[in-house]
């Protein structure tokens, strides 16, 4: 088993913190969109715990995220009419999308 270095687990959190955010989900939420629990989840963003892959291919099946920026940070998170959708969703709830696109530009410009 590979074993991640303490920076790694900290990107690791970062992200699921930030996927968890993006979406607008709670906890609980993601957990059932991973076919998980809130206590697990937890442990991803609080402790750096790895998903599952069980955990990874339900959220790729269920809010189109992808398992490889999940694990490494690279590729996109989404395809591209997922983002239309959050960016909709959170425009609906008057959320700051600003933050939300900032947040897409930043990734890009990571991957690159």
């Amino acid at each position: 088993m590979h074993r991640i270095s303490i920076k790694e687990k900290q990107l690791l959190k970062t992200r699921i913190v930030a996927l968890r955010k993006v979406l607008g989900y709670s906890l609980e939420e993601l957990a059932k969109a991973a076919g998980s629990t809130r206590q697990v989840v937890n442990s991803w963003e609080k402790l750096g715990k790895v998903p599952d892959w069980f955990s990874l291919e339900n959220m790729k099946k269920n809010i189109n995220v992808n398992p490889s920026w999940v694990m490494t940070g690279r590729g996109e998170i989404f395809n591209s009419l997922i983002i239309l959708e959050i960016v909709t969703h959170m425009a609906s709830l008057n959320c700051n999308i600003d933050e939300l696109l900032n947040f897409v530009r930043f990734q890009k410009f990571k991957k690159n």
